[in-house]
């Protein structure tokens, strides 16, 4: 039957009213649409099927498409009554816009390749009804914007691949991945069995799905309640993106989910939350705010690393651990609250938060770790609890206006480089539980006065001062045995030193370009001395050596300088050689 350009014909066995062809020339009129002429095909009322190939069957009298030059849109009305649309039903129709479901819709479903190269559509609402997409079903559709799925349980493969234009995906209902399976290098639904995939209700979001969505080029997406997790890598370099909606079911973020998420500004974490993973919202370079609830007990690795524009960040009393370079980098921050319940803190957390100024470590945790205020370069206090034992390298680094620091009682160890370059640094306290203090500790802190080494420490570590140029008094401690390599250099208004008889050993340069240095005493019974370890002590003239510690012709290796004056002490008597300036062999043994 045909009927205004529509060839009807019904099914013997079913009884099923199929649309089988349609006849442009008829069946369309035009319509003024918003301004533009638009042909408007309205598919009859009672049509319950819309039988394969229906517009490339009529291509054989009549195309759609027979005029290039053909600037004719088109907007296909499909009545409630369709249950089921045929494969490659409206394919390859270039000139279809829009397609507009009537309310109430019956469609189940969607077949292969139904709307595939429709690269013109820009529109179209699938009914909440629709349980089934197959293969391909919108492959190729270049100028689609929006799509919205809801509760689907059979989504073919390919299903939207090639739609470069997608800005907006909704999904509905409840949507899980579970059955899928596919190699690494298959896009999202494509099996290897090339198969359609079985959706159970969705509760992960993972990218395999997204990926054929060409996710990429998303900027909104709102995920659907009964998503409990949002997988690895989901949204990952999806730089368009610049809102997401996080259902209250979500229960974790997965490691990467919004990793290289340039764009995205503003991101609410739902109260369901109880972890957020590694390198979770890494490189969100333009996220100013987010709002981290009660209930999250741990924050991954890089979880907002170089997250350049974030300011505030409130941790929730929940949290126990933040994980290795969590904040690193997110150079605005200037706040953080970090909850009593926090017990670890992991290294590089709070690495170059250059804006950040204030920070009071929680009394639960026992460990500073490296790096963790690596070069916040205006930190000006921090306030160390108790409980801490160690210190980790560079943990203060180049924390360039941080003033005072007192090490609390507890502390044993102080890492390498810990607190060097802390150019404002005036005062630090440490107390006599500290035994280590690492290589160049507290190297270049140009404005530190006064240091007194702890009678736990027993070996001065290479470059622990060196550089410390307003350092004035140096007391060290009767168990030190050791003074590293140039663990005094350059201390340039450092006018005296008394080396106790506990030390054996001096390193290479320990006091080289020490230039107000005028007076050293040096212990009895030393047994090694390093290359230039006085040289360029321009002022140095007198020296005090107990007997039977080095010789007048061995203090020549110490220093080249002609005016130099040993005073060595014998029964208890003081007595006098110029310096001979003989030469010895590098690095001797002076027992």
């Amino acid at each position: 039957m045909e009927e205004n350009g529509f060839r009807i014909v019904q099914n013997a066995d079913t009884g099923d009213k199929i649309l089988e062809e349609i006849y442009a020339s008829t069946a369309g009129k035009i319509e003024n649409v918003d301004g533009e002429e638009i042909r408007v095909i309205r598919i009859p009322d009672g049509v319950e099927v819309i039988g394969p190939h229906v517009i490339k069957d009529v291509r054989r009298r009549f195309s759609l498409d027979n005029n290039p030059e053909d600037e004719e849109k088109i907007i296909v009305i499909i009545p409630k009554s369709v249950k089921k649309i045929e494969r490659f039903a409206f394919a390859a129709q270039t000139k279809i816009k829009q397609v507009f479901f009537e309310d109430n819709s019956k469609l189940s479903e969607i077949c292969h390749g139904s709307f595939c190269d429709c690269s013109s559509l820009e529109l179209i609402e699938i009914p909440q009804c629709t349980e089934k997409i197959e293969m391909d079903v919108f492959r190729g559709c270049s100028s689609l914007k929006k799509i919205s799925l809801y509760g689907l349980t059979n989504v073919g493969t390919q299903s939207f691949e090639g739609c470069d234009n997608l800005e907006e995906i909704n999904f509905y209902g409840e949507v899980d991945f579970d059955n899928y399976e596919a190699s690494p290098d298959d896009n999202v639904f494509y099996t290897q069995t090339r198969e359609k995939i079985h959706f159970k209700p969705i509760t992960e979001i993972t990218r395999k799905f997204l990926d054929s969505c060409r996710i990429e080029q998303i900027k909104t997406i709102t995920l659907p309640k009964g998503v409990t997790s949002i997988g690895k890598k989901a949204f990952n370099s999806c730089d368009e993106l610049t809102n997401i909606t996080i259902p209250e079911s979500v229960i974790s973020i997965e490691d990467y989910a919004f990793r290289l998420c340039t764009n995205l500004t503003n991101v609410t974490i739902p109260e369901s939350v109880t972890s957020i993973g590694n390198g979770a919202f890494e490189f969100c370079e333009s996220l100013i705010n987010v709002t981290i609830p009660e209930g999250v007990t741990s924050i991954g690795k890089n979880a907002f690393k170089f997250c350049a524009e974030l300011t505030n960040i409130t941790i929730p009393e929940s949290v126990i651990s933040i994980e290795d370079y969590a904040f690193c980098s997110c150079t605005n921050l200037t706040n953080v609250t970090i909850p009593e319940g926090v017990t670890s803190i992991g290294r590089g957390a709070f690495g170059d938060c250059h804006e950040l100024k204030n920070i009071t470590i929680p009394g639960n945790v026992t460990s500073i770790e490296n790096e963790v205020f690596y070069r916040c370069r205006n930190l000006i206090n921090v306030t160390i609890p108790e409980g801490v034992t160690s210190i980790g390298n560079e943990a203060f680094y180049r924390c360039s206006n941080l003033i005072n620091v007192t090490i609390p009682e507890g502390v044993t160890s102080i890492g390498n480089e810990a607190f060097e370059y802390c150019d404002s640094l005036t005062n630090v306290t440490m107390p006599e539980s500290v035994m280590n203090i690492g290589k160049g500790a507290f190297g270049h802190c140009i404005k530190l006065v006064n240091v007194t080494i702890p009678e736990g420490v027993i070996s001065i570590s290479d470059l622990v001062f060196c550089g410390c140029r307003e350092l004035r008094n140096i007391t060290i401690s009767g168990n030190v045995t050791s003074i590293g390599c140039r663990a005094f250099g350059h201390c340039i208004k450092l006018p005296t030193i008394t080396i106790p008889e506990s030390v054996t050993s001096i390193g290479n340069g320990a006091f080289e370009g020490c230039e107000s240095l005028t007076n050293v005493t040096m212990p009895e019974n030393i047994k090694y001395i390093g290359n230039g370890v006085f040289d360029g002590c321009e002022n140095l003239t007198n020296l005090v050596k107990s007997k039977p510690a080095i010789t007048t012709q061995e203090i020549s290796q110490l220093d080249k300088q002609s005016q130099l004056t040993t005073t060595e002490i014998e029964n208890g008597e003081p007595k006098s050689n110029e310096n001979t300036q003989e030469n010895h062999d590098d690095h001797d043994d002076l027992n």
